[in-house]
């Protein structure tokens, strides 16, 4: 497998790291990455190269706040600067890959952009994954913190907070939650304008899924205590047939670092597959 380093400037200028697992051949298809809250791009290595092993390249971004990219940690100014952003993403994938079916793929955080940005906007895609994704949250905040937080969001929306996330409940993979917590890049910050832009970007999701024009797998772990297994399995049953839904039974929240993740991956490629050819 190689692995081709990018450096993009945003369109506000910022610096973006970008890389690319591919190898000599051809591409079947191009499978677009968008990571979640407090990671990066790097923490995907290993599932890249299982798509890589099949012939199709990933594509992927440390966005802003992340990663190596520049911009304050955890915070956005606002929620179009992320949908910008997976547009600087396609268009960069199809000057490399002009002809080649390209896919968009969003976990956590990142399945609450990709899941706007189907809904929004109207880049040609052959299909689009999303595992995880922040439609609504496991747990109900308290109401006393959101109150407080939205008036904090009123006179200082970068104002900085912890996510709250426990490590353990990412995946039953010790090694993974050992590997994410000695993981230097990644970080538990996230900021009042990020967390309420993606807060009601969720419910806007789940509301206007009659604009969705994208064949979508959409899945979820049955045991994840971050985001909603229920929300997205809600948000399936409302699709006109374009929705491909699987809940992984008993699995956490990163479903390509989970126990079963090699069970998981070749459900994601026969899909992939599926969809290539059509």
């Amino acid at each position: 497998m190689k692995n081709t380093i990018y450096n993009w400037k945003s369109f506000d200028n910022l610096d973006f790291f970008a890389q690319l697992w591919s190898n000599d051949n051809k591409p079947k298809a191009i499978v677009c990455l968008v990571h979640g809250i407090g990671e990066h791009s790097s923490r995907y290595n290993d599932w890249a190269e299982k798509f890589v092993d099949n012939n199709i390249f990933v594509l992927a971004f440390d966005y802003r706040g992340h990663g190596k990219s520049e911009g304050k940690r955890g915070h956005i100014n606002q929620y179009e600067d992320i949908m910008k952003d997976i547009d600087m993403l396609l268009s960069k994938s199809k000057e490399l890959f002009a002809d080649i079916p390209t896919f968009l793929y969003g976990h956590s955080l990142g399945g609450n952009f990709v899941l706007n940005y189907l809904l929004q906007k109207k880049f040609q895609l052959k299909g689009a994954i999303v595992t995880s994704p922040w439609i609504r949250l496991a747990f109900e905040p308290p109401r006393i913190k959101v109150k407080i937080g939205k008036f904090i969001k009123s006179i200082f929306p970068a104002f900085i907070q912890s996510t709250g996330l426990k490590t353990e409940q990412i995946s039953r993979d010790i090694n993974a939650v050992e590997k994410y917590k000695k993981d230097k890049l990644v970080h538990g910050k996230i900021s009042v304008q990020l967390f309420f832009d993606a807060f009601d970007a969720g419910f806007w999701a789940s509301e206007n899924i009659e604009k969705l024009n994208t064949n979508l797998l959409l899945m979820h772990g049955g045991g994840d205590s971050i985001t909603s297994p229920k929300a997205s399995e809600e948000f399936a049953k409302k699709s006109e047939g374009l929705i491909d839904f699987k809940k992984w039974e008993g699995a956490y929240h990163e479903l390509h670092n989970e126990i079963n993740k090699d069970e998981v991956f070749s459900f994601i490629n026969t899909w992939l597959n599926k969809q290539i050819v059509k």
